[in-house]
């Protein structure tokens, strides 16, 4: 199933955290890079656990897999990520 950006946001409760949001459509949801697919409709989850933390794969993520979309639970420089959406989720 496919959801907006919005629709992410409202299902979810989240806060949009960058300026300006950045229309797109969600194909895919991933928390681990070394099995995500190449697609900036992919949103990926930046888990957190005793053993890593998620946050520490946004730039693979980005760069490596074109994604655009995220959601993370802590605030970081988002401008280093020109055109990705950045979802604020508390734990």
């Amino acid at each position: 199933m496919r959801y907006s950006i919005h629709e992410i946001s409202s299902i979810c409760q989240v806060e949009i955290i960058n300026e300006q949001i950045y229309p797109g459509i969600i194909d895919e949801i991933y928390f681990d890079t070394r099995k995500g697919c190449y697609s900036a409709n992919n949103l990926f989850l930046a888990l957190q656990n005793t053993n890593t933390d998620g946050h520490d794969y946004i730039h693979e993520a980005y760069h490596t897999l074109g994604t655009r979309n995220f959601f993370v639970s802590k605030m970081l420089d988002i401008s280093l990520f020109p055109g990705a959406n950045f979802f604020l989720c508390k734990d």
